[in-house]
């Protein structure tokens, strides 16, 4: 975090540097999946954040602190009692998974507690262990194939597609969506600890110890290496540097894990002491630094005044607006269907005149319209993947449909509104 802080400082453009330093401040006490979950929204700002990947860390740690709370309840039970506790987690947290996920998807994806019955599941997996440990002491062995664990990755790889935070709900994460995905991991973790590499020095098992000994350091470092390149570059990846920045990656990843990694963990016992201050510190200094330079805004005085005035507008009504989900509905919930009211900086001043229809398109024009001093009072309407139509037949999970006739009811009892803007995509 504080190599990209200070990367940041001179290749990140203000918004992008202040959501940077603002996951940074979060991640130092582990809470970047609260911090970026908390205000995700189809409209919110697009920003270049460099430690977007950090969420996924912090709702491990959330679950690594407070998992062995859990445990410690139930100390003197038997193992097969904790397969118990840690499988029942499992279930009832993916049951309120998908109850998070039809109420908000895109926080959903990010909440830790719609996040806990993908770590219970390795936990109980963890248990099983035990328990077949204790068994294989007892002349019990098992093993695998490596094609196991092969055909594990793949069908993990293949179902990739469905991990979305919107659509249908079979794709959704971490819904429904996400439990293939999960029994794939957890076959590739049970297929692979029974799997017994070569131990003779060939290239294979020397390939594979390698990547797994630098598969964390790679985590951390690729997501910066690819946000602060395409800053630079201001183009989407082509080919050759997509391969140089991974590039990049790998021989960061590897001075990450040789430097710091190894040694960390590894201390002298005369000098743990000093692994554990120097971490203390940084992490207290990142988030100073990186609240500071949210606060600064991305600190835009280290950049010349005319990119300065490119980026220059209201974005605090904006930012106000996407908070409250302003006039905006999911296109499968058409009760939810409804019109709000609202005129310059969201007040609005007597019967609305006009009225603005369509789909989330539409939303996003709403917002701009709350930035426009000469807006009279207004109506907007918006549902996710709805066209303004009056007529339209059912689109998969979506009732447009109902969705139309929700919103020509509306205008008909609203005789004040002469006209009405339709925009969609």
């Amino acid at each position: 975090m504080a190599p990209t802080l200070a990367v940041g400082w001179f290749w990140l453009y203000p918004p992008d540097h202040a959501a940077t330093a603002r996951t940074a401040a979060a991640a130092a006490f582990g809470l970047a999946d609260i911090e970026i979950g908390w205000g995700q929204n189809d409209f919110a700002p697009v920003v270049q954040n460099a430690l977007t990947h950090t969420w996924s860390l912090g709702v491990e740690e959330q679950f690594c602190l407070l998992w062995p709370f859990v445990l410690a309840a139930f100390v003197r039970a038997r193992l097969i009692w904790w397969f118990g506790l840690a499988s029942s987690v499992t279930v009832g947290g993916l049951l309120w998974a998908v109850a998070v996920q039809q109420a908000d998807p895109a926080w959903a994806f990010f909440r830790p507690d719609a996040r806990a019955w993908e770590t219970a599941a390795g936990a109980a997996l963890a248990i099983g262990h035990a328990l077949w440990t204790a068994k294989a002491a007892e002349g019990e062995e098992r093993s695998y194939p490596v094609s196991v664990a092969v055909f594990a990755l793949s069908a993990r790889l293949a179902r990739s597609w469905g991990c979305a935070s919107s659509g249908p709900p079979e794709r959704r994460t971490p819904a429904w969506g996400t439990v293939p995905v999960i029994v794939a991991a957890l076959l590739a973790l049970h297929a692979g600890s029974g799997i017994r590499l070569p131990q003779d020095g060939s290239a294979w098992a020397w390939v594979v110890a390698r990547c797994g000994a630098l598969s964390h350091a790679l985590y951390l470092v690729h997501w910066p290496v690819f946000v602060v390149w395409r800053s630079i570059a201001g183009l989407p990846f082509a080919p050759l540097a997509a391969v140089g920045a991974l590039a990049l990656s790998v021989a960061l990843a590897w001075a990450l894990h040789r430097l710091v990694e190894v040694p960390f963990r590894r201390p002298r016992p005369e000098r743990a002491w000093r692994a554990v201050s120097a971490t203390v510190v940084l992490l207290l200094g990142v988030a100073l630094v990186g609240g500071k330079v949210f606060l600064g805004r991305g600190v835009p005085e280290r950049i010349p005044p005319e990119i300065q005035a490119l980026g220059s507008h209201d974005e605090g009504v904006l930012s106000q607006a996407r908070r409250r989900r302003f006039c905006f509905r999911a296109g499968e919930d058409p009760a939810g269907i409804g019109a709000c009211l609202r005129g310059y900086r969201g007040q609005a001043a007597g019967d609305p005149a006009w009225a603005i229809w369509g789909d989330s398109h539409a939303t996003s024009l709403v917002a701009g319209m709350m930035l426009n001093p000469g807006s009279s009072s207004f109506l907007g309407f918006g549902a996710s993947g709805c066209p303004p139509l009056a007529r339209m037949a059912t689109q998969g999970h979506r009732q447009c449909h109902l969705v139309g006739a929700r919103v020509l009811e509306v205008l008909e009892q609203t005789p004040s509104v002469r006209t009405a803007v339709l925009h969609a995509r």
